[in-house]
């Protein structure tokens, strides 16, 4: 079947707007392309490997070299356990994702129900991280590292990863913002490694 007409700017955070947008085959598409421009891309590979059915064989016969760049990924936790792993170590957390500085989640985890859609929350957060770091940017004050927005209902502390993404944690009123900022400053690098793989 022939490939439908991939942009030359695929990103990861384009293939995962398709998939939000219900369309998996041109996610899938873009993260072939990645594979194919960037072999040693383990995410993409990953990624590519669950729009293709889940399976290391079913990808290996349609791609050799995307399989292999993904085979050495088992000693590495994915980003859902990754996140999973932050909102456990936090009393109070009530979701964390990683997501992009346009908005788009790359993965999302809820750790507990909380009275608002946390998930909308954080989405919404994104613009203002993306104004935040403009900010910083035109004034030449450097990177923001952490920004904690209080509201009284729940508390969101965002740190920037990459220039791209960032990763943010909800916790409500009562949770301990001490730790979470301590656990996000811990996972931050091992995230920041998985993004440029």
């Amino acid at each position: 079947m022939p490939a439908m007409d991939t942009p030359r700017f695929a990103t990861a955070t384009m293939a995962e707007l398709y998939l939000a947008q219900g369309k998996p085959e041109r996610a899938r598409e873009i993260y072939a392309q990645l594979v194919a421009d960037e072999p040693g891309n383990a995410r993409a590979a990953s990624r590519l490997r669950e729009l293709s059915g889940g399976s290391a064989q079913a990808l290996e016969a349609k791609d050799p070299e995307a399989a292999a760049a993904g085979s050495d990924e088992g000693t590495k936790m994915g980003f859902k356990e990754q996140l999973e792993k932050i909102c456990g170590a936090v009393d109070g957390s009530l979701a964390c994702s990683l997501m992009g500085f346009d908005g788009i989640p790359i993965e999302h985890h809820e750790s507990k129900a909380a009275e608002i859609d946390v998930q909308t929350m954080l989405i919404e957060y994104s613009g203002i991280m993306g104004q935040i770091r403009n900010a910083t940017q035109s004034l030449s004050a450097g990177d923001a590292s952490e920004v904690t927005i209080r509201t009284e209902k729940i508390t969101a502390i965002a740190r920037p990863l990459t220039s791209e993404y960032f990763l943010v944690m909800a916790l409500s009123p009562e949770g301990n913002t001490g730790k979470a900022r301590y656990v996000m400053r811990l996972a931050a690098s091992e995230l920041k490694a998985e993004l440029a793989a």
